[in-house]
């Protein structure tokens, strides 16, 4: 898929060693792509909010399968650092820890399920409270 303003590229790889927020990166695209994302929650009828909430499902949740179900922003993983150590509990496929790693950021990653295409190393782990 070309890449460019407008378009959301879910199948570019990724080089998981550069430090960027590429998932922040590819959310802003889609943004742009919606004229109403604004109003997604406004109680305000609007005919194009169907229109809307189907593209985002379409092309927001591939990203959310590659990255994470929550988009970390500068001001997330600044504020998580200044609470190391850190363990993450169900952190999928690591993409929150992976950022924090690259911040310097002592941090573990768990969850119950293994992914091959994780960001960071995560052993699947099964906790007993």
């Amino acid at each position: 898929m070309r890449n460019n303003d407008n378009v959301v590229s879910v199948g570019t790889p990724c080089r998981k060693g550069d430090g960027s927020n590429q998932y922040l990166t590819q959310i802003k695209k889609l943004r742009r792509t919606i004229p109403s994302w604004e109003n997604f929650f406004s109680v305000e009828a609007n005919n194009t909010r169907m229109n809307d909430w189907i593209r985002l499902d379409v092309l927001g949740e591939p990203l959310a399968q590659k990255y994470s179900w929550a988009i970390p922003d500068d001001r997330s993983l600044r504020i998580l650092s200044e609470f190391q150590p850190l363990v993450e509990i169900g952190c999928g496929k690591g993409y929150w820890s992976h950022l924090l790693q690259r911040r310097g950021v002592d941090i573990i990653a768990c969850d119950t399920q293994s992914f091959e295409d994780s960001w960071t190393e995560v052993p699947k782990t099964l906790l007993l409270i």
